[in-house]
């Protein structure tokens, strides 16, 4: 991440100094999700730390453009919904994670390998933006877009199966 730190220890305030310039260049989406006052708000129902990861969809939309769709489940002790993300026009996707879970003990079937998120940042690029999710254990994901709409709610109701046409033009 360019801004936020990760480790030793969280810090968002290089970010969050940094989001008044970078938002006016962000997409519609990107910009609303990013500049979001619970985004960052630790005490907040709708912070995305601690999310935790569930599933990763990546689809054809039509028009020679594809989609992603991110979904972040509940920790039940801090949050009331979920967050699902959908990635627009997606040109890059990139899933890291370097620790072997075996190297922490004992595995068990719900032992996760991406962790619960630690924090992201949403950033401007030439094609849209950039949004970098940290999860702990040091796991990313990284997908570059033409834009994100962010949804928080319990039951995302998914349509990766059969999307609907993504021509470029504003819904």
């Amino acid at each position: 991440m360019r801004y936020i730190g990760l480790y030793p220890e969280m810090t968002i305030s290089a970010y969050l100094e940094a989001l008044p310039e970078v938002t006016p260049t962000l997409p519609r989406g990107a910009r609303a999700f990013a500049t979001d006052p619970d985004h960052y708000n630790f005490h907040a129902l709708r912070c995305v730390h601690d999310l935790r990861f569930t599933r990763l969809t990546v689809f054809e939309t039509g028009y020679g453009k594809s989609g992603a769709s991110l979904w972040l489940t509940p920790n039940p002790f801090k949050h009331d919904d979920g967050l699902y993300l959908r990635y627009h026009d997606i040109v890059s996707i990139t899933v890291d994670t370097p620790n072997d879970p075996e190297v922490f003990g004992t595995l068990w079937p719900i032992t996760p390998r991406m962790y619960d998120l630690k924090l992201d940042e949403v950033l401007p690029h030439p094609h849209g933006c950039t949004h970098e999710l940290g999860f702990q254990e040091e796991s990313t994901v990284v997908i570059t877009c033409a834009d994100l709409t962010a949804t928080w709610t319990l039951n995302p109701h998914t349509d990766d199966e059969c999307p609907p046409p993504d021509n470029g033009e504003d819904e």
